[in-house]
């Protein structure tokens, strides 16, 4: 099976191929969710709300890491409303990235 988070990152790198970045809703062995209401995913709303509210350039890492925190903070708030209403929390799932640019790559330059 062809697994592009595991494997073929790692093959473009030792190829040589450089300046080559890979930034996902979460790991391949993971399976990524949408909000309750069903209408967009945790993923893409995170990471879309850091590049419009960003007034300075942003970073691909910077993006990343406003992305997880904000996704890990929505986890832990609808995990704990679920729990009381005595229903089964969500699982958590963070993003993932790999990143072998040797300059940082800019979502909003």
């Amino acid at each position: 099976a062809f697994d592009f988070l595991d494997r073929e990152m790692g093959r473009l790198k030792d190829l040589g191929q450089r300046d080559t970045a890979l930034l996902a809703a979460c790991r391949a062995e993971e399976k990524s969710g949408f909000f309750l209401d069903g209408q967009l995913s945790l993923f893409t709303k995170y990471l879309l709300d850091s590049i419009v509210h960003a007034s300075e350039p942003l970073t691909l890492e910077q993006g990343f890491e406003q992305c997880r925190t904000r996704m890990h903070e929505y986890f832990v708030e609808v995990n704990r409303a679920l729990l009381s209403a005595r229903k089964p929390a969500l699982d958590e799932y963070r993003p993932f990235l790999v990143d072998y640019c040797r300059q940082p790559p800019l979502l909003k330059p």
